[in-house]
């Protein structure tokens, strides 16, 4: 007997959350019966069970062994079949379907913050990384090696860009400013907050210095890179928050008060080991 994740629940929850490095598997029914006729066994039990938010628990036994092979084997099968699991128009479905989920809540999280109000969190369990990371939530333009090429953030869509060989796009007029947080400086602050923070209080965490046009963060990369680069400057595409903010830079004061923190990467040194890492690993496919 065992039990393994099931990919029907994963579909039909959107439990797209639960999908990281310890959970490399999800199975249905049919490749399972296959597997186990590959070793000389064979899948008697099926059964849906609820651990873990859904699990499909199995009873398997060597090939005409004493047990009959249940009818749940059979139903089970039937109904992956039914939702079209082995179909790639069924996967690309579901992705779409967890794009919704990220747009609908990041619009309510802006929503929120419009009003003026704040969200607090405990603990970092791997589901809510998950989701944060997938979806583009988290603290202030934290960024560094692992970062995805698809990442749609704008350090990650340049390095792709400059290994394409392409212009850079700058969106809007350029002038909009941000700052940028090396991701040590930001793994320092997480622990900080976790080992010194005042319980109930927030903590801003990023980098605040130096503030940076986009124009000017594109000539720091020139500069870093010690090579010409490109860019135009484009239209906000219709994807974009119509609310996006023009400037974004953390005030980190609690944070050296209370916590000392004082993240220490400057930023063209963190660009530089970003775009080392970026240039060994982006395909540069767009």
């Amino acid at each position: 007997m065992f039990e393994v994740s099931y990919l029907v629940d994963v579909f039909e929850k959107t439990l797209f959350d639960t999908v990281y490095h310890e959970h490399l598997a999800y199975h249905s029914v049919k490749p399972l019966r296959d597997f186990f006729a590959s070793i000389g066994m064979e899948l008697i039990a099926a059964e849906r069970v609820d651990s873990h938010g859904g699990s499909l628990r199995g009873t398997a036994q060597k090939a005409g062994g004493p047990r009959p092979v249940e009818s749940s084997v059979a139903e089970r099968i039937a109904h992956d079949a039914a939702l079209g699991l082995d179909k790639s128009d069924t996967l690309r479905a579901f992705g779409a379907r967890i794009d919704a989920v990220g747009a609908a809540l990041n619009e309510r999280l802006r929503g929120l913050k419009a009003d003026g109000k704040s969200i607090a969190a405990f603990g970092a369990p791997a589901k809510a990384t998950t989701l944060m990371y997938h979806f583009g939530i988290g603290p202030f333009n934290v960024f560094g090696p692992g970062m995805r090429e698809t990442d749609y953030r704008v350090l990650p869509n340049f390095a792709s860009r400059i290994k394409a060989g392409l212009p850079l796009n700058v969106y809007g007029s350029g002038d909009q400013t941000r700052t940028f947080c090396y991701i040590t400086d930001a793994m320092v602050g997480f622990l900080l907050v976790v080992l010194k923070g005042v319980p109930g209080e927030a903590y801003n965490i990023g980098n605040p210095k130096p503030e940076i046009s986009m124009i000017d963060l594109v000539k720091e990369i020139e500069r870093v890179a010690s090579s010409k680069v490109e860019y135009n400057i484009v239209e906000y595409p219709d994807s974009y928050p119509a609310d996006e903010p023009n400037r974004r830079c953390p005030d980190i004061r609690k944070a050296r008060l209370q916590l000392d923190y004082d993240p220490a990467v400057e930023l063209d040194e963190g660009l530089k080991r970003f775009l080392d890492w970026a240039d060994a690993v982006y395909t540069g496919e767009q």
